[in-house]
């Protein structure tokens, strides 16, 4: 920075030995630090409800699957975007986003499939006895939400 400076001569006026640059900086990095925070507390909502289904098993006809697809889908999508921008602020919390359907999915999936009223989640999948979720069916999922399967 230039000694000499309009921002120089103004930080130095407002806060002697403490430059405004550092300022702004200091207020971004807890800025930052924050809105990480309050993204790891929106990336927990699917796992509470996990949680619900892991207590009561009956409770699995209630989560919508194509909510948890969708969920899992973009924290992939920001964690890849993240890493590949380089943008480092994303990349923890979607992390953990990912790791959090991934777990929601496979876990309500498993209670699903022994649940006979768990429609929606016999719609969403291959097959009720195949241990994989693919990812194509979301668009069948959304096309016919009510439909039965074959």
């Amino acid at each position: 920075m230039i000694s000499g400076s309009r921002l120089h001569l103004i930080s130095t006026r407002a806060c002697p030995g403490f430059p405004l640059q550092s300022l702004i900086m200091l207020g971004d990095f807890i800025l930052e630090t924050v809105a990480t925070c309050f993204a790891f507390l929106f990336m927990t909502s699917p796992l509470t409800q996990t949680i619900d289904v892991i207590a009561t098993p009956a409770k699995v006809q209630n989560v919508n699957p194509v909510n948890l697809l969708c969920f899992f889908l973009n924290c992939a999508t920001q964690l890849g975007y993240g890493i590949f921008m380089p943008v480092n602020q994303v990349i923890p919390c979607n992390a953990y986003g990912v790791a959090v359907g991934f777990f929601s999915i496979i876990t309500c999936w498993c209670l699903a499939r022994r649940d006979e009223k768990a429609e929606r989640w016999k719609l969403c999948f291959l097959s009720e006895q195949s241990p994989q979720f693919p990812i194509f069916h979301l668009g069948r999922c959304l096309l016919h939400p009510k439909q039965d399967e074959p």
